[in-house]
């Protein structure tokens, strides 16, 4: 499969993008990053296998607009060409396209489109999609590989019975019926009586077992015989059709079946001729209507010459031209002659409409004018004067708003400091008496109480006796009294204090917003001081005075804008009066230039009129005629030339007619002497042509009876054999021609009384055994031996499944290993001899061949040119990926061999390699082209020269943005 054409509606930054002429070899597609190289991959793949969904790594939405997906038309190798269209909307299919076969988009993605990422990782081929559709297509295990399904059977085996195991199914059973059998041996100890019926016992179970082959033989007697009965039928239809069928091929070898193929070889013919039949006769009658149209169209172009004049004749006709070019010119120089005449007038319009137009605009210049005298001249010298006097005065005004507003300001700020100066003198007297208290609280007094009480403790003291004890304590009770006085002053100290500071603060806050206002008063005066020196200067500026009111001042400011609007109005009509006056000078041209052309339209009309009296006369008309005279003459001409031509094609008609049916009179007597019968003539042809059919038809009917009639045996053999195996069926045969349906019915039921006379006396035996057997149960000491019997005839029954399952692993692993071997001795050397011969023209015969068991590519071997191995894992980066890129060409041509070949895309894959690998990569790729097609997307210009290099690249496509152009 090769992709021919592709047209991407809208993928990613592409939109209604249209590729074709991909050519045989190597398709190039180049360009930088984020060109939209993985885009158009991304997108073959998805057409051929599927979009990704909008939750997917890879997905594209069109950023372009566009329907999301496109179409390919792909070639397939036997050349049909197929269109496989997708599109990511709803309800549409998601399976891969049937184009591809069994191919999956794993195994794509990882062998047939691949890039950098997938060529640097060997699990990519290891993988089990890759191997189950690779080793599994040339093995023929379906979507399984060789090494799974020879794993599971090991498995399997190890799981039934292992030599010297104990776990395994076999193994375990076995144990277990030998530890029953044992059990069963030591209770099986009875008398002469139970030995007597375990002999009858089995005595019947031989008379049994002989019963039952009596029994099997009578069955298959039984039902030989009634295979026989069902089939007698359908032998006896089959022996009819033989003999009919003998009967029809002695007729042939008596001369029929000549005769017959004779009749058929010129059926083809025959057929031909009956087809043609219907027309042959319309022609005959034809003829007769051909002469008589022949006499019409003579007389017809007769009267067209005597219309023309007496004059007229074939030879005149023929010397006129009357083609379509000479309507034309009549039509042309009528229309020219109508065109020029109709411009004459437009333009005589035109030379009135100019005329009246630069008289309005010479009229409106002196309107202008007027107006300009009535405004005079300015008492200013330029507009920009006008425009500083109003800024100047609307300066002075803003300036005059400020004053009255500073002056508001300075006022409030002279009350704040008032007000501010004298919370200052109140907080300041406020500070006096905390002072005084602070220092009465630091007196000598505040420690006088305290010791005068200790003293006073230790006096009374002394004074008691009461011991050292009641002492003690009436010092502690001063101590503590003391203290106590202590602590007191010392907290009305610090409340003292306290109160001070709080004093000192409100007062240093007062002075500090006195000072406050005090500046923002003095900054307001300044500020007042500058407006009223700079506004004096404004008004001696504009007036001549040091003090204006603001009444004068908005007075002034109207005047100035008046001013300006006059100005500006001289402005406006000066640029009007010179526009005016330009487009009189205008006006007055354009009517100059639209007087000459009148007069020049006027001249042409007069010329092209001369000239059709000229054209009448040269052609031998009337110089007077119109326009319309000169095409009914024409007209005229014509209609007697197609008269003319008319007879003529009459006459040829006559004449084919006449060979027509002359030729189909021969072709009947071609036939008719083929077949040895007389020749005919045109009267007696179609009575011919019809026994020719009847012959035919006769011959066709004989074959397909022969036909039918071989039909009829196979089909009715093919009914009989079933019935009978293979060897059987002769002597079914040999019975059936022997004996007749009567006697069969009768063996049949002979037959069948045996089968049950045998099945009565094996149920009598059957009944004799449950008897002994009941018996046999009831002398039993207890159940136990029974449990055992029944333990070891159920483990006995297990075994014996078990040991089926077993040997049907065992054949199935034989299989395998046969399976493995071949596909080793056949198989693997084509994908590894493949690999091996990429391998070695990358790398210049450094790299001899590749090894890999059965097994997968997990694991690769190389053979360097000196016959020493090495793992892949020891190789370089660059060199390792050249190793898988030798494999998956060894791989693809392994698959295209037996498949339909898939296009190879690869993105990127060789940026590791050196220039010299580089270019011997591109060579092995470009000769993998022989058996699929090859893209290649890269970025790398000296990756495109690689590639051309190889002289296999047909087509070369650039990519930027979202263009795709093919180039030379």
């Amino acid at each position: 499969m090769r992709i021919l054409e592709l047209h991407i509606d809208g993928y990613g930054v592409f939109c209604d993008q249209h590729v074709r002429d991909f050519g045989d070899g190597v398709v190039l597609f180049s360009g930088p990053n984020e060109a939209g190289k993985s885009t158009l991959m991304s997108f073959v793949r998805g057409v051929l296998f599927g979009f990704e969904r909008e939750s997917q790594a890879g997905y594209y939405p069109p950023l372009s607009g566009g329907r999301h997906g496109g179409r390919l038309v792909v070639g397939m190798r036997d050349g049909e060409e197929i269109v496989v269209e997708r599109y990511a909307e709803r309800g549409q299919p998601k399976a891969p396209a049937g184009v591809v076969g069994n191919m999956s988009k794993v195994l794509y993605s990882n062998v047939f489109a691949f890039s950098l990422a997938e060529l640097a990782s060997l699990e990519s081929l290891g993988s089990e999609e890759v191997r189950a559709r690779i080793y599994s297509a040339g093995a023929g295990l379906g979507t399984r590989t060789l090494p799974e399904a020879r794993k599971v059977v090991l498995s399997n085996i190890d799981k039934l019975y292992k030599r010297h195991g104990k776990v395994p199914a076999i193994n375990a059973l076995l144990r277990e019926i030998a530890e029953l059998e044992r059990l069963c041996g030591d209770l099986a100890s009875r008398p002469a009586e139970f030995n007597e019926v375990v002999r009858n016992m089995d005595r019947l179970a031989g008379k049994e077992r002989r019963a039952r082959e009596e029994l099997d033989e009578a069955k298959a007697r039984h039902l030989w015989f009634m295979a026989l009965a069902a089939s007698r039928k359908i032998w006896e239809q089959l022996l009819a059709a033989r003999t009919l069928l003998d009967a029809l091929a002695e007729e042939d070898r008596s001369g029929g079946e000549a005769r017959r193929e004779a009749v058929l070889a010129m059926e083809p013919e025959i057929r031909r001729l009956k087809l043609e039949q219907a027309s042959f006769v319309q022609l005959a009658d034809a003829i007769f209507e051909l002469e008589a149209a022949v006499r019409e169209r003579r007389r017809s172009y007769e009267e067209r010459l005597r219309e023309l004049g007496g004059t007229w004749d074939g030879e005149r006709l023929d010397s006129v031209d009357v083609s379509p070019g000479v309507t034309d010119e009549i039509r042309s120089s009528r229309e020219r002659i109508a065109r020029q005449d109709a411009e004459a007038r437009r333009l005589a319009e035109v030379v009135r409409v100019r005329r009246e137009a630069a008289d309005e605009v010479g009229l409106r210049l002196s309107r202008l004018q007027e107006r300009r005298e009535e405004l005079g001249e300015s008492d200013y010298d330029a507009r920009d004067d006008i425009v500083a006097r109003i800024d100047r005065i609307g300066e002075a005004e803003s300036w005059l708003g400020r004053m009255g507003v500073l002056e508001a300001k300075a006022e409030g700020a002279k009350g704040r400091m008032d007000a501010a100066r004298i919370l200052a003198d109140d907080k300041m007297r406020n500070v006096q008496p905390a002072k005084d208290e602070v220092g009465r609280s630091r007196g000598f007094s505040r420690w006088l109480a305290p010791v005068s009480t200790v003293a006073l403790s230790i006096i009374l003291a002394l004074l008691m006796d009461r011991g050292a004890a009641v002492s003690f304590d009436v010092v502690l009770v001063g101590v503590c009294a003391a203290a106590a006085m202590a602590l007191r002053a010392l907290g009305r100290t610090r409340d003292a204090n306290s109160r001070f500071e709080r004093a000192m603060g409100e007062a240093e806050k007062a002075e500090e917003a006195f000072r406050g206002y005090r500046d923002e008063h003095g900054v307001v005066c300044d500020e007042l001081r500058g407006l009223k020196r700079e506004y004096s200067l404004a008004c001696r500026e504009l007036f001549g005075e040091d003090d204006v009111d603001s009444v004068r001042l908005a007075r002034e400011r109207d005047v100035a804008r008046d001013d300006l609007e006059a100005w500006d109005e001289m402005l406006r009509l000066d640029r009007e009066w010179k526009q005016a006056a330009e487009d009189c000078k205008r006006a007055e041209g354009e009517w100059k230039r639209a007087s000459r052309s009148q007069n020049d339209a006027s001249e042409e009309l007069g010329r092209l009129r001369e000239e059709w009296r000229s054209w009448l006369g040269a052609r031998g008309m009337d110089s007077s005629f119109g326009h319309d005279a000169a095409e009914r003459t024409v007209d005229a001409v014509r209609e007697a030339r197609r008269a003319q031509q008319l007879v003529i094609d009459a006459g040829a008609r006559l004449d084919d007619a006449r060979k027509r049916a002359l030729q189909y009179v021969e072709d009947v007597n071609a036939v008719a002497r083929s077949l040895g019968l007389e020749e005919t003539d045109m009267d007696r042809a179609s009575m011919a042509v019809e026994e020719l059919v009847v012959m035919a038809e006769e011959a066709r009917a004989d074959r397909e009876a022969r036909e039918r009639a071989r039909l009829a045996v196979r089909e009715l053999d093919a009914q009989f054999a079933p019935g009978f195996p293979p060897d059987d069926r002769k002597r079914a045969e040999e019975y059936h021609l022997l004996h007749t349906a009567e006697e069969i019915a009768a063996l049949c039921e002979d037959a069948e009384e045996r089968r049950k006379a045998v099945e009565a006396r094996l149920n009598r035996i059957a009944e004799d055994r449950g008897r002994l057997n009941e018996r046999k149960r009831s002398m039993e000491r207890d159940d136990e031996i029974a449990m055992a019997s029944l333990k070891l005839a159920s483990a006995k029954s297990r075994l014996a499944e078990n040991t089926r399952e077993w040997a049907t692993q065992r054949l199935c692993l034989e299989l395998l290993d046969r399976a493995c071997e071949r596909y080793e001795r056949e198989r693997q050397p084509g994908v590894l001899r493949d690999a091996s011969d990429a391998l070695a023209a990358m790398t210049g015969g450094r790299w001899q061949s590749v090894i890999a068991r059965v097994s997968g590519l997990e694991s690769l071997d190389v053979v360097d040119e000196h016959s020493r191995a090495l793992s892949h894992a020891a190789l370089s980066c660059g060199t390792e990926q050249q190793l898988y890129l030798a494999v998956r060409c060894g791989l693809v041509r392994e698959y295209c061999s037996h498949a339909e070949p898939m296009p190879v895309m690869i993105d990127e894959a060789l940026v590791n390699f050196d220039h010299e690998r580089a270019e011997a990569a591109a060579g092995v790729l470009a000769d993998l082209a022989d058996v699929t097609q090859i893209m290649v997307f890269t970025c790398h210009p000296y990756m495109t020269k690689c590639f051309k290099r190889t002289g296999r690249v047909t087509a070369h496509f650039e990519l930027d943005g979202a263009d795709i152009r093919p180039l030379a």
